[in-house]
């Protein structure tokens, strides 16, 4: 009976305990599945953020309107460093300032009629379209943490982008220099000839006794046309209160076609290129005291969905102090001229290279072709080669003396004409790119340039130019 029970109690606790297990393992199994569900749900979520990320890495290409449907149009004010950028998308229209140590802020341009004064125009074929928004054109603008954009989008024609950064003269400045740049984007189904135009409504002369001055700070009293900007690089207009250079030639500042300083009721006007009379005041019957600049750049054929971009730079200072334009782009020339020098060397190292790689590849190949078989062959050039020798030592020989050759007839001297003393200019005295039209025009722009300030200071620099063209002109008439 004992034994009985003991078994039957065995039985008993096998059975209880089997019954407890079978619970845990579906218990496990279950945690197995959860577990298993929520590292894939964990997978998936960590798929899309990365997607997510590159998404944002990789912005669209925003010269093309079509990407900005998402992009808000909202009011634009925005402050950097001593400039303040203001833009009215609905009107496409924009307005540059300078801040003072104060925070007041001068307009460099008119901030009358909705900015738009002051605008870009794109020439596509022999059609010009202003840049302010209307029937044919829409417009947006954007404010991003380093630079402010506006794009223009004219329906199955053009795409233009135009960008407003600002950049530091120097670290202990903050942002002086503005960099604008304007990108065009064919947009058509055909090749099409376009041009920019930017005329900029300027006031701050209007404050001064002179719209504009040179780069010598030579004052400007009529209205100028400037075929070329190689000689003058830069004129200011400028107040007591604020000071702004506008940097129109050198390191990657785009080539212009026509710089004018004029009356703003003679830039604003229906044709293309400016229509002046020389030595004309900045006052009008319809504009009295009306400053304005006007800036053309070259034609250029656009492909489809192809695009050019024309950029220049301002430069900004209040307070009593000068802008820092021009140093900064001599620094910048610097730059770029010492990183297109590294690369022409880096270019040539691996030409170099190409060729010691190409000519220690020849080398075995040769040795290859000779077998030990061929001795034949061997001895044929052994051969030519001692025929070659032979004529080259025989005339180290001894051997019979020389004859000596007649005496050669003298030759009968020419007699020349005595020159005239304007016969010693010689075009290669000077480089070859001063004996072109433009570099003569750019003399000619300078020259009325100082004529138009006060001639009696400019009287060396005037004489000095004026025997230049001489000179020039004298080399090209012979």
């Amino acid at each position: 009976m004992k034994k009985s029970k003991i078994i039957s109690l065995f039985i008993f606790l096998s059975i209880i305990s089997s019954l407890s297990a079978k619970p845990k393992e579906k218990k496990q199994k279950e945690s197995f599945q959860d577990d298993s569900i929520l590292e894939v749900t964990l997978d998936e979520k960590e798929k899309e953020t990365e997607k997510l990320e590159e998404e944002v890495k990789t912005e669209p290409d925003m010269t093309l309107f079509a990407n900005w449907k998402k992009v808000p149009n909202r009011k634009v004010d925005k402050t950097f460093g001593k400039i303040r950028l203001r833009v009215l998308p609905k009107r496409g229209s924009f307005n540059i300032g300078i801040v003072n140590g104060e925070g007041k802020t001068n307009c460099v341009t008119s901030n009358m009629n909705e900015y738009t004064t002051t605008y870009f125009s794109l020439k596509a074929g022999k059609k010009i379209y202003k840049l302010t928004a209307g029937a044919d054109i829409k417009t947006k603008a954007r404010a991003l943490d380093n630079k402010v954009q506006i794009i223009y989008s004219v329906d199955e024609v053009a795409d233009v982008l135009v960008e407003f950064t600002p950049l530091e003269s120097s670290e202990d400045k903050g942002f002086d220099i503005l960099k604008i740049s304007a990108s065009v984007r064919n947009t058509s189904k055909k090749a099409v000839d376009f041009a920019l135009k930017n005329v900029m409504d300027t006031v701050l002369g209007e404050a001064d006794l002179y719209h504009f001055y040179t780069a010598e700070d030579v004052p400007v009293r009529n209205e100028v046309i400037l075929r070329t900007m190689s000689q003058s690089k830069f004129f200011t207009s400028k107040n007591p209160a604020a000071w702004c250079q506008f940097m129109l030639y050198g390191a990657d500042i785009s080539q212009t076609d026509v710089v004018a300083l004029a009356n703003f009721a003679t830039a604003d006007s229906s044709s293309w290129d400016p229509e002046m009379s020389s030595f004309r005041t900045f006052d009008t019957v319809t504009a009295y005291n009306n400053s304005a600049v006007e800036i053309l750049w070259p034609e250029e054929k656009l492909a489809k969905d192809k695009s050019f971009c024309k950029l220049y730079y301002l430069a900004f200072a209040s307070d009593g102090e000068r802008p820092a334009g021009d140093t900064f782009i001599a620094a910048l020339d610097e730059k770029l001229n010492a990183s297109e020098e590294v690369k022409d060397k880096t270019e040539n190292v691996k030409v170099s290279k190409g060729k010691k790689d190409s000519g220690a590849k020849k080398i075995p190949e040769a040795k290859k072709e000779s077998t030990d078989s061929d001795d034949e062959a061997e001895d044929i050039e052994d051969s030519e080669l001692e025929e070659v020798e032979e004529p080259v030592k025989e005339p180290t020989k001894p051997s019979k003396p020389a004859k000596k050759n007649p005496p050669e007839p003298k030759p009968v001297e020419k007699t020349e004409p005595e020159k005239d003393p304007e016969d010693d200019l010689d075009e290669f005295t000077i480089p070859k790119e001063l004996l072109t039209p433009e570099y003569i025009q750019s003399l000619l722009d300078r020259i009325e340039l100082l004529k138009v300030g006060d001639p009696s200071l400019n009287r060396d620099e005037l004489k000095m130019l004026n025997d230049e063209l001489d000179f020039i002109l004298s080399i090209m008439r012979r």
